[in-house]
């Protein structure tokens, strides 16, 4: 009699983290990127969260965020960004700030404080309305 092998996946969560490239990057940034790709990978392989890399070109920075997936570069998500210039090689540095930082963040508020949000916004709904009819006209 054969027995087969039944993975439990809640115990057995396979992390992929990524490095993503957003838009493009000029020609020092990219070298730099590359001679770190590797190490960058790996740092993100076991995370439930990606590295992107964004290069500003107005401000000559590069900005390396760490954001779940599923917010992939959406600024009002949760996330955190180091910015470095552009001409450093400091990216390893800088993802593994971001890492550090953003595992520190709290991923969600507990029940009970969304609950008392909850109860301050109703609270205080009407006269929010009646704030921004005065201002508006």
């Amino acid at each position: 009699m054969k027995v087969q092998n039944i993975s439990n996946t809640q115990q057995n969560k396979n992390f992929q983290g990524n490095v993503i490239i957003v838009n493009d990057l000029s020609a020092i940034p990219s070298k730099l990127v590359r001679k770190s790709a590797q190490t960058l990978k790996t740092m993100v392989a076991d995370k439930n969260y990606d590295l992107l890399i964004k290069q500003n070109h107005e401000q000559k920075t590069v900005s390396i965020i760490a954001q779940k997936p599923k917010y992939c570069g959406n600024p009002l998500k949760p996330h955190v960004e180091t910015i470095i210039n552009q001409n450093k090689d400091l990216y390893e540095k800088a993802a593994k700030n971001s890492m550090d930082k953003f595992e520190a963040l709290p991923q969600s508020l507990p029940k009970r404080a969304w609950n008392k949000v909850k109860e301050l916004y109703f609270k205080f709904e009407d006269e929010y309305y009646e704030m921004l009819e005065d201002l508006l006209g």
